[in-house]
């Protein structure tokens, strides 16, 4: 899917909560909902380009947002996961 802004900040917000959306469309998203711009650098597909852009803005919110995203653990999936033997 790619991401229409005329679709409003309620479609924006739908794909910033799935952590499936493709950076083009966080890109699409940072300029199109300056509002959105820490959900955007919380989310895991951040391309590190958009996050330097992000770090410039020097904004507490984007910044407690890239923060908390590093500091996260990597998502596990049930192919990835530990099993005892």
């Amino acid at each position: 899917m790619v991401f229409d802004p005329s679709h409003g900040e309620a479609a924006a917000r739908q794909l910033l909560a799935d952590p499936s959306t493709s950076p083009d469309d966080l890109a699409r998203i940072a300029a199109s909902f300056p509002a959105l711009l820490a959900l955007v650098a919380a989310h895991p597909n951040l391309r590190p380009e958009l996050e330097s852009w992000l770090r410039q803005l020097h904004r507490s919110d984007i910044d407690q947002a890239l923060a908390a995203r590093l500091s996260a653990p990597p998502p596990q999936s049930a192919a990835g996961a530990f099993t005892a033997p």
